[in-house]
C-alpha cells in the first residue's frame, strides 16, 4: 500500500513538473513573440517615417541643381539623400539584429543591401557613370532618382493604413517581404 502511494505521488510529481515545464516554455514563447511583434511594429513605424522623408527629399529632384554645390549637408539635397539612404540601411541592420529569431528576418538583410547598393550607386557612380561628376544632375541621373522615388512610393503606399493614416503596424513579415520585392 505504501509502495502504491509512493508510485502515485511520484507520477503526480512527474506530471506536475511536466505541466510546469510546458507552462514555462509556453510563457517564454509568448514573451519572445510579443517582443518580436513590438520590434516589428517599431521597425515599420521608423521605416515608414524614413521612407516619407526620403520621398519628400526626392520630390524636388528637378530643383536640386543650384544647391548641389553646397558643402554642408543641410543645404545639399544630394548629401541629404545619401544620409537618408544610410539611415535606412542602418535601420534594417538593427531590425535584423533585433528580430533575428524571426524566420523571415532575412528581409531586413535584403533591404539593408538594397539601400546600401543604391547609396553606393549614386555615391560612387556605379550605374550612372560618375553620378554628379560634373556637379550637375544629368537627365539620366534625374530619371534614376525619379525611378527610385517611384519605387519608394510604391513601398510606402503598400505600408499605408487608410484607417489610421499611418503605417500599418499589423503587417506580417511575409507581407513586408512581398511589398519590398
Amino acid at each position: 500500500l505504501k509502495f502504491k502511494r509512493a508510485v502515485v505521488a511520484l507520477i503526480v510529481l512527474i506530471c506536475f513538473c511536466m505541466t510546469l515545464f510546458a507552462a514555462f516554455k509556453a510563457g517564454m514563447k509568448y514573451c519572445i513573440n510579443k517582443r518580436l511583434n513590438q520590434d516589428r511594429e517599431c521597425y515599420i513605424g521608423s521605416f515608414y517615417s524614413e521612407l516619407c522623408l526620403t520621398i519628400e527629399l526626392l520630390s524636388s529632384v528637378e530643383d536640386w541643381e543650384l544647391s548641389i554645390q553646397s558643402t554642408t549637408i543641410r543645404k545639399n539635397p544630394f548629401r541629404q539623400l545619401l544620409t537618408k539612404l544610410n539611415s535606412m540601411k542602418k535601420l534594417n541592420e538593427y531590425a535584423y539584429w533585433n528580430m533575428r529569431n524571426d524566420k523571415n528576418a532575412y528581409v531586413f538583410t535584403d533591404l539593408k543591401e538594397s539601400f546600401g547598393l543604391i547609396q553606393t550607386t549614386i555615391g560612387d557612380g556605379w550605374t550612372c557613370d560618375d553620378f554628379l561628376k560634373d556637379g550637375v544632375l544629368s537627365q539620366n541621373e534625374i530619371r534614376f532618382l525619379i525611378s527610385l522615388k517611384q519605387d519608394l512610393e510604391r513601398i510606402k503606399n503598400s505600408l499605408y493604413n487608410e484607417e489610421t493614416g499611418q503605417a500599418n503596424s499589423n503587417i506580417t513579415m511575409e507581407e513586408l517581404r512581398d511589398i519590398v520585392k
